[in-house]
């Protein structure tokens, strides 16, 4: 029954691709699809970081908040930059700035 259930969803949501984002935006992120459009709208249809095509929707892991919608590859960027400040690169590279030992290129 589980993957007859499984199986129908999947048919599903590549019959509705539109319906089945909008769904997991909401249920994900309680975004809802008007909410979606006007963050889109907001920041003129592109991503909020470049001008690529905004296909993720950015949110600070702690509270849930959303921020913006990102493309994948500031998204993908952002959350490697995130985890490097919680294991103390700010502190690295103010300690470092201006402090060059050998000029390599």
């Amino acid at each position: 029954m589980g993957s007859e259930r499984t199986e129908y969803k999947r048919q599903w949501c590549l019959r509705n691709p539109e319906k089945a984002k909008a769904y997991k935006r909401k249920e994900r992120y309680g975004l809802t699809s008007e909410e979606h459009a006007s963050l889109l709208n907001e920041q003129g249809g592109t991503c909020a970081l470049c001008v690529g095509p905004p296909t993720c929707v950015d949110h600070d892991h702690v509270t849930g908040v959303v921020r913006g919608l990102l493309c994948v590859g500031c998204n993908f960027a952002l959350g490697h930059y995130e985890r490097l400040l919680d294991c103390g690169v700010t502190k690295y590279l103010r300690r470092t700035n201006g402090k060059t030992r050998k000029r390599v290129c």
